[in-house]
């Protein structure tokens, strides 16, 4: 669509500029809301740094996963390289792009090792940072569909690409996927960002996202029509992972009831 954006005479990607913004309103919705769960917003946002930075290496480990028998084909082809560094640049390369789910494992057990380090209540930082995360997405997912990636299956209605870097976009009518995502996860934030301000949910936060994201991911992804993505199967690589994410949250809340339950048993 607009993969390309001129800023005092250069040009800039517009998928960076919107993960940008995307960044930008995660840590200010961060700063925002420490306060009201008792936490420091200093404190907070240096977490939140510490979590971008692991969101950037499960990115790119599980994309390079979803490359495995490229990367296996280049590991086992040294010798076929003029030298050691167009070796390991083609190497790299197999890393060089980022899975959401990937960059969200990475960043919630970064943070979390962080806060437990540093003895801090890992859920209570985890509910501030899963408000931000629909919304960190839904500007990263606009990011998208300028871009041109992750783009949607074949469609009458929808939107023809002919600037996409990635030739196989262009030229055919595609269903604006990217934007549906978006819109899914402007109405998990606002959803809530009304629990969290209601005090409601605490400490499960992160686990109600999961558990409205993941069906509607799961779903979105009959919708795409990038099949560089990965396969296993029937299923897309994130289709697997949304029914692992699915089934995770649903028994960190059956846990979390039960103990609850015992909480109350133990009052009375």
């Amino acid at each position: 669509m607009f993969p390309l954006v001129t800023l005092f005479g250069k040009e800039v990607s517009t998928y960076s500029l919107c993960a940008i913004a995307g960044i930008l309103a995660l840590m200010l919705c961060t700063w925002l809301l420490a306060r009201r769960r008792g936490l420091v917003p200093e404190d907070e946002v240096v977490v939140m740094l510490v979590a971008l930075a692991g969101m950037v290496v499960g990115g790119s480990l599980l994309y390079g996963a979803t490359n495995a028998s490229l990367v296996a084909k280049i590991l086992g082809s040294y010798e076929a390289y003029d030298g050691f560094v167009p070796w390991a640049m083609d190497l790299a390369a197999c890393f060089g792009g980022s899975v959401f789910y990937g960059g969200l494992a990475g960043a919630v057990v970064a943070g979390s090792l962080f806060v437990r380090a540093r003895g801090g209540r890992v859920l209570e930082h985890l509910d501030v940072f899963a408000v931000g995360i629909p919304l960190f997405h839904a500007l990263g997912r606009v990011g998208c569909f300028l871009g041109g990636c992750c783009y949607g299956m074949e469609w009458p209605g929808g939107v023809v690409y002919t600037h996409d870097p990635i030739g196989l976009a262009n030229g055919v009518p595609r269903f604006p996927v990217q934007l549906v995502e978006a819109g899914v996860e402007l109405v998990l934030f606002l959803v809530l960002l009304g629990l969290f301000l209601r005090g409601r949910g605490r400490g499960k936060l992160m686990a109600c996202w999961a558990l409205a994201y993941a069906p509607a991911r799961f779903l979105l992804e009959f919708l795409r029509g990038d099949a560089y993505r990965g396969f296993f199967g029937p299923l897309s690589t994130s289709q697997w992972i949304s029914i692992a994410v699915f089934v995770a949250a649903v028994a960190f809340l059956a846990w979390h009831r039960h103990r609850a339950a015992g909480g109350r048993r133990v009052q009375a």
